[in-house]
């Protein structure tokens, strides 16, 4: 499914939350179009892999670059609540946890009804983080919640 009308020109909140305590390199899987974290921090290098709102050419050099210099971080900001498939999700996190470096997951919860629907962007979960656990704890065991955010270390 096409996520790219979801992309929106805003910091996230996980980086509001987290920004300030990251440094080096963080890869930002599915950061959408806009580069508003790049322009807000000076202390970490962000790089969005999105193949939904960036072209082949600038995800394979974000690639390229993350194996050449590495990465400290991974963060999925409002991705895993636009998939509609539990197994786009797993792919989504199996991608991640080949890079072995601590991962911050966020979501939009929307109506939190837990009843995914259609929305004029796209398709919205409406679960609520505590939701989403289950399926990150297939990829990493130890991970958990806290203020609002789970933590894959």
């Amino acid at each position: 499914m096409d996520t790219s009308k979801t992309s929106r020109k805003q910091v996230p909140a996980l980086f509001r939350k987290i920004g300030h305590t990251l440094s080096g390199f963080n890869l930002d899987i599915g950061g959408g179009k806009y580069n508003e974290v790049s322009k807000n921090f000076d202390n970490f290098l962000n790089w969005v892999y999105d193949p939904h709102s960036r072209t082949q050419e600038e995800n394979r050099v974000v690639l390229e670059t993350i194996g050449v210099f590495g990465i400290n971080s991974i963060t999925i900001s409002n991705v895993l609540n636009v998939i509609q498939l539990d197994e786009e999700i797993v792919e989504v996190l199996n991608f991640a946890k080949t890079f072995c470096v601590s991962t911050f997951i966020t979501v939009y919860e929307g109506d939190k009804s837990g009843v995914g629907c259609i929305t004029r962007d796209g398709y919205q979960r409406n679960q609520k983080l505590r939701n989403y656990l289950p399926i990150v704890q297939q990829i990493w065991e130890n991970c958990y919640i806290k203020n609002g955010i789970i933590f894959c270390p």
